[in-house]
C-alpha cells in the first residue's frame, strides 16, 4: 500500500500541468465526433462497431508516467466499452503492477461510480529475440534502452486475436477520445505521426563510428520519418507480413542504435498511414522546440526527445515538465 500512496502523491504532481492543458482542451476534446484521414483532413467516421487495445509496457521505474497516461485515457473516453488498456510488465514487477491497478482504479472515483472505467488486462512480459547484449555501451547506457521499450515489435504475441491496437509510450498525456481511432481508414499495417523535431537531432548528432553507411538512408527518407511513441497497428497485418520478424533483423545490423525507432522507420519507410501530428505532439521536454499555443489542440502529448520526464524532480527549466 505504501507504493499505492506515493504514486498517488507523485500523479498529483505529474498531472499539475499548465491550466490550458485541462480547460481550453475539455469542450474540444470531449466532442470529437470525426477522425483524421491519412492527410489530416476530417472525415466522418463509420459506423463499424470496433474494439481498440491500448497497449503500454514498463517496469517499476515508470510506473508513475505509466498511471498518469493511464488516467488521462480514461477520463477522454466516451464509451469505456470501446476500449481495453493492456499493460506489459516483467515478471518481477507483476505484485506492484497489481498494486497499480488497484491505485488506478481509486485515483478516479467519479468514473468508477458510473462505471465508466476500462478493462485493464496484465500481461506477463516475454522473453525477446533480441540479443540486447549486442549494443555498444554507449547505447545500452541510454534511458530508453530497455525491454519494455522493444515490446511493441511483438503486439501480435500478446494480443494475438486483436482487430486493431493503440502503442502509447508512458511518457504520453491523452487529451481527446482514442476510440474514434478504431475507425481511422489504415492502407497498410501502421499509422504514425511524422517526427517534428528528433530526426533533425539525430542528423545533426549523427550516428556512431561504423553506422554513417546509414545516413545517407536516413536523409533520403526524412520526409517520412515517424516517431513511434504513438502507433496505430493493424494487428491481423502486422502478423501477416510477418513485421516482427523483419523489424528485428534490424536490431543486429544497427546494434540498437536509437532503438526501435531507427529500427521501425528503416522497415517500414513509406509502407505506413499518416496520424495527424496532432496525435503524438512530441518534444515536450525540450521548451524551445514547442510551441506553447499548439498544446491544447494536440490530442497526445508526449514527452519525447529527453530522458527528463514529467514526475521527475528537475522541472525548473522547463515549463511544459
Amino acid at each position: 500500500m505504501l507504493l499505492v500512496a506515493s504514486i498517488l502523491q507523485s500523479v498529483v504532481v505529474a498531472m499539475h500541468l499548465p491550466q490550458t492543458l485541462t480547460t481550453q482542451n475539455q469542450q474540444a476534446h470531449r466532442d470529437v465526433a470525426y477522425t483524421l484521414d491519412a492527410y489530416g483532413s476530417a472525415s466522418l467516421l463509420q459506423e463499424q462497431p470496433e474494439h481498440l487495445d491500448v497497449v503500454y509496457a514498463s517496469d517499476a521505474d515508470g510506473f508513475v508516467g505509466l498511471l498518469t497516461s493511464m488516467r488521462s485515457l480514461a477520463v477522454n473516453l466516451k464509451d469505456s466499452t470501446k476500449c481495453t488498456i493492456n499493460v506489459i510488465v516483467p515478471k518481477e514487477d507483476l505484485e506492484k503492477a497489481q498494486e497499480l491497478m488497484t491505485c488506478f482504479h481509486k485515483s478516479l472515483p467519479g468514473l468508477a461510480a458510473q462505471s465508466r472505467i476500462p478493462a485493464v488486462k496484465l500481461h506477463e512480459m516475454k522473453p525477446q529475440p533480441l540479443n540486447m547484449s549486442m549494443a555498444p555501451e554507449q547505447v545500452a547506457n541510454e534511458h530508453w534502452f530497455r525491454p519494455a521499450a522493444f515490446t511493441k515489435l511483438y503486439l501480435p504475441d500478446y494480443l494475438p486475436n486483436a482487430s486493431r491496437a493503440l502503442w502509447l509510450d508512458i511518457d504520453t498525456l491523452v487529451q481527446s477520445d482514442v476510440s474514434i481511432l478504431t475507425n481511422f481508414p489504415m492502407k497498410h499495417s501502421l499509422a504514425a505521426a511524422l517526427e517534428n523535431h528528433g530526426l533533425a537531432q539525430l542528423l545533426e548528432a549523427g550516428l556512431p563510428p561504423g553506422y554513417k553507411k546509414y545516413a545517407d538512408k536516413i536523409s533520403k527518407n526524412a520526409s517520412n520519418w515517424f516517431n513511434p511513441g504513438v502507433l496505430l497497428i493493424d494487428v491481423q497485418k502486422y502478423k501477416w507480413e510477418l513485421r516482427a520478424q523483419r523489424v528485428s533483423k534490424w536490431f543486429s545490423i544497427l546494434y540498437g542504435v536509437q532503438g526501435d525507432e531507427l529500427m521501425l522507420n528503416f522497415d517500414y519507410q513509406d509502407d505506413f498511414d499518416l496520424l495527424d501530428s496532432r496525435w503524438n505532439y512530441g518534444c515536450l521536454t525540450a521548451p524551445y522546440l514547442v510551441n506553447g499555443s499548439e498544446i491544447p489542440k494536440a490530442f497526445i502529448l508526449h514527452w519525447s526527445c529527453s530522458s527528463k520526464k514529467p514526475w521527475h524532480e528537475d522541472k525548473k527549466s522547463n515549463p511544459w515538465l
